[in-house]
């Protein structure tokens, strides 16, 4: 047998290691050891199943972004909530000698910002900035012991959160007719920020394109020029296209607002890129004759008359129109129609062509 293990296997040796060596050497210090590493291993499953005192954890309500109220932003509170590992625990954290004062330590805030601190109720922690948070701003807690009765002990004494991020939003993006001048057309668009965001940035970061008027599709879009103007408090701009000329065929208008729009104080960017369409319609569905209504009317001796009333879409030059209405007094139905879609060149023949009078 041992022939057959050394053909398959080869030598074999094995070397005990050090602590088995020193036991073979010190047998009396080595049970010594070996009894006192039992006794603290007992001690620590002893310790373990004795009753443990309950702890807190430490659950952050970041601040939102700041709402306007009457054009002006009103800063979220930040918030700190306590709640224990077990139920039998006690509710109550705060000391209460603190309660309904503003803390003026055993609590920091890095990087600092203007602000104040109170109990909001006897587990709550509630911070009411003095301003608005920058934006994207990581920050780190430090919770001193006098904060809390006696007894109170926090799963973290330091924890961190972050403000809201920069982001924006399309508010609305729409085809606009100058009503003085209907010759003018534009893109204009409303876009709203979560802060205030730097001008320069915007504009570098802001794009209109469009095919040109009469291009193919596979033709690449065009930048279109722009004016944007950013209101006071720095969080909604408005875009307006230059004039914009009619394409023989709708085509899309596209708003781009790259990634990386960089905030009016801080370091903090969008992460995400905004985009928007808009059809912009051709010359010709843009005119069109809205409604069209005949009425009977008396004139000023008393006769009726009938009058055709057309709203149209768009300004009409008077006498381009009065050239291009034709009135006709169609034979009777059973005579070759009976709906307007029956109505042809061969029935238009046979119908009297009536005269007409443009009225202003």
């Amino acid at each position: 047998m041992s022939r057959l293990l050394h053909t398959l296997f080869g030598h074999l040796s094995w070397m005990p290691p050090g602590w088995l060596c020193t036991l073979r050497r010190h047998p009396g210090r080595s049970v010594t050891g070996m009894l006192l590493l039992l006794v603290l291993l007992a001690a620590g499953w002893y310790y373990q199943m004795l009753p443990q005192p309950p702890r807190y954890q430490v659950i952050v309500e970041p601040p939102g972004v700041a709402e306007l109220v009457d054009g002006q932003p009103r800063p979220q509170p930040l918030r700190l909530r306590f709640e224990p590992n077990k139920p039998e625990a006690p509710g109550s954290v705060a000391n209460l000698a603190l309660l309904e004062r503003v803390l003026s330590q055993g609590i920091e805030l890095n990087p600092p910002h203007p602000g104040q601190w109170r109990w909001e109720d006897e587990r709550v922690l509630r911070f009411e900035p003095g301003e608005d948070w920058p934006a994207a701003q990581a920050y780190r807690l430090r919770l001193g012991e006098g904060l809390f009765r006696e007894g109170v002990r926090l799963d973290e004494s330091r924890p961190r959160f972050a403000s809201a991020p920069l982001a924006a939003t399309l508010e609305s993006l729409e085809f606009y007719q100058d009503p003085r001048q209907a010759g003018i057309r534009r893109a204009v668009a409303t876009l709203a920020f979560t802060h205030p965001i730097d001008l320069a940035s915007l504009r570098q970061q802001l794009r209109l394109l469009m095919r040109p008027a009469g291009a193919e599709r596979a033709v690449v879009p065009e930048a279109v020029a722009y004016t944007v103007e950013l209101e006071a408090r720095g969080r909604r701009a408005y875009v307006h296209s230059e004039p914009l000329i009619l394409p023989a065929e709708s085509q899309p208008l596209t708003l781009l607002l790259e990634a990386g729009l960089r905030a009016a104080s801080g370091t903090a960017r969008t992460t995400e890129a905004l985009r928007g369409e808009l059809m912009i319609p051709d010359r010709y569905s843009l005119f069109q004759v809205q409604q069209a209504a005949l009425n009977m009317v008396r004139n000023l001796a008393g006769e009726p008359e009938q009058i055709l009333t057309l709203h149209f879409s768009d300004e009409v030059d008077s006498s381009a129109l009065a050239g291009a209405i034709e009135v006709y007094l169609l034979p009777e139905r059973r005579q070759g129609w009976r709906g307007p879609r029956e109505i042809t060149a061969e029935v238009l023949a046979r119908a009297e062509r009536l005269t007409t009078l443009l009225l202003p």
